[in-house]
């Protein structure tokens, strides 16, 4: 075998470079056949509802070719929002599927904008869009209705585990950020000697949480002191909350608003329900699990890889062809005895009155 040394002494220099894209390329031949035309009849509602002042036509025009695009990618690879960006920028048949070519001015989305795009379609668009896509793909002959697997499967929402010491903690957190605020710009509390000592409660939720494990005696104790601690340094301010002016809460930036909205829906139930727990052992049904998700269940499949799962719940129908069917999502826990016919219905709405084979696995 010989060797050849050529480019080992020579730095990597920036140049053009040409790419062939084989017209059998399978992004090519989905984007040929894709209906682009109806898929922008159906996102445009919802993009024309959901800007910040409803005047959609103003400001930067928004490439919707390219959009639909990422979009898409993002579904067939299963891509964060990141990923989409990076591979729209280096690889040249996601640029020919995302329109390049064909749109004037064509240019690669951020990744903000890509992930601002997706936030503003709602959950029964998407889900309109996915069954549209399997009944495309029927129509292409690259799927098969005959038969449809059915499984749930879980969303898992972006929080913490909500246990009874975390959620104190984080709301300790909440209301000394509201506290700060109002005795910062609001000049009536300003000389107020109350304060939240955030320390005082983390070092109890320390101690709970690096807990010996095999005195079980202790956990009992040191969750009741972790629920006094938070509790009082709560009390000490909360009072406070009730006499603030409609002005001052009106001039409160966003997040300081959010916090204070947050304190005032789930505070005080929160700390009875952890005082149930400690009294009773048992955990009450209703508590909150998430003081910014409200559609949050906790879900047990029993599958030792998974374990409890926080979030909610949708119900899938797989084809032939590996495409997908979704059900309306009317219940967050989506019970799979009540799902079937959900499922049913939603074949016979995308493929009309015909027989199907269904199979439910786990």
């Amino acid at each position: 075998m010989s060797l050849c040394f050529s480019g080992l002494d020579i730095p990597c220099c920036v140049q053009p470079v040409t790419i062939d894209i084989s017209p059998t390329h399978p992004l090519i031949q989905l984007a040929q056949v894709i209906p682009w035309q109806a898929l922008t009849t159906m996102v445009l509602p919802d993009l024309q509802r959901t800007t910040a002042k409803g005047k959609w036509w103003l400001g930067r025009k928004l490439l919707l070719r390219i959009h639909l695009g990422a979009f898409l990618l993002q579904w067939l690879y299963n891509l964060t929002d990141r990923q989409v960006d990076w591979a729209i920028k280096d690889h040249a048949a996601y640029q020919l599927f995302c329109g390049r070519g064909v749109v004037d001015n064509w240019r690669p989305p951020d990744h903000t904008k890509i992930e601002e795009f997706r936030s503003r379609l709602s959950p029964e668009t998407q889900r309109h869009v996915t069954n549209q896509v399997a009944g495309w793909a029927t129509t292409l002959g690259f799927a098969d209705p005959s038969k449809m697997d059915v499984d749930s499967t879980i969303q898992e929402a972006n929080i913490a585990y909500p246990s009874e010491a975390q959620l104190m903690v984080k709301m300790t957190l909440l209301v000394n950020k509201v506290w700060t605020y109002m005795k910062k710009h609001v000049a009536f509390f300003a000389d107020f000697i109350p304060t939240v000592d955030v320390k005082a409660v983390k070092a109890k939720a320390k101690a709970y949480w690096f807990r010996d494990r095999q005195h079980t005696n202790a956990t009992p104790s040191l969750l009741q002191e972790l629920w006094h601690a938070s509790f009082t340094q709560i009390s000490h301010v909360r009072q406070y909350f009730q006499v603030l002016l409609d002005d001052d809460m009106d001039r409160m930036p966003w997040n300081i608003r959010r916090a204070f909205d947050q304190v005032n829906a789930y505070c005080s139930d929160l700390f009875l329900h952890v005082a149930s727990f400690l009294c009773r052992g048992v955990m009450v049904p209703e508590k909150a699990l998430s003081f910014h998700a409200q559609a949050v269940r906790c879900f047990n499949k029993g599958k030792l890889a998974k374990g409890l799962q926080f979030g909610r719940a949708f119900q899938l129908g797989r084809i032939g062809g590996n495409f997908l069917l979704v059900a309306p999502c009317p219940s967050v826990r989506m019970e799979d005895k009540a799902s079937v016919r959900l499922m049913l219905h939603t074949h016979q709405k995308v493929y009309g009155p015909r027989r199907v084979g269904l199979m439910r696995y786990g």
